[in-house]
């Protein structure tokens, strides 16, 4: 339940839509890539995150903590990912006093190599007021900051992989289960 929206102390959500040119696993994955907050968005420090799973493993869902600066002071922040398969995924950032930020995805395959993206953004009114139009549009421009990695990813069945990897590699094997054949293999012809 995206209990922000239609919520009278929460902005009216905007929209984005994307024509993104990769696999929807693909994107799904920029959510256990910690590096690339820093690397791609800017954020001062790799956050620490932690992966749990519900709701029978269908659900998984990817915290991450930092310290943020802000016009109202530093806060220690969260921010949780959760992802309901692999076409919906909510992003909410938790620990600004009264203050709150809801980014909700639903992605759908076009083809093997392309997927359709819609976004919604939402945040109180008392951040909205606070840090202006300008923090909304922020919102959008993170989520076109990562089309420079999707458009130029190559999926590799068996990539090599570091330390830093450990959330892509529990990603990967979560994922596996809504596939009646697994991306990169090819089914035997009966």
């Amino acid at each position: 339940v995206m209990s922000e929206i239609g919520n009278p102390d929460w902005t009216e959500p905007r929209l984005l839509e994307l024509e993104v040119p990769v696999h929807m696993k693909d994107m799904a994955e920029n959510n256990c890539d910690p590096a690339h907050f820093h690397f791609v968005h800017g954020n001062t420090q790799i956050p620490k995150q932690t992966i749990e799973y519900g709701e029978g493993g269908r659900f998984m869902r990817v915290t991450g903590h930092h310290e943020t600066d802000t016009l109202m002071g530093s806060f220690k922040v969260r921010l949780d990912r959760d992802c309901w398969g692999l076409g919906l995924a909510a992003v909410r950032m938790v620990g600004i006093p009264d203050a709150g930020l809801l980014m909700f995805s639903s992605t759908s395959p076009v083809d093997s190599c392309n997927a359709a993206s819609r976004w919604l953004f939402t945040v109180s009114k008392n951040l909205a007021d606070l840090a202006g139009e300008d923090f909304i549009e922020h919102l959008s421009t993170g989520v076109l900051q990562d089309m420079r990695i999707w458009k130029n990813k190559i999926h590799r069945a068996n990539p090599l992989l570091c330390q830093g990897d450990t959330f892509l590699v529990e990603f990967r094997k979560w994922v596996r289960q809504f596939y009646s054949t697994p991306p990169g293999e090819v089914r035997a012809e009966a």
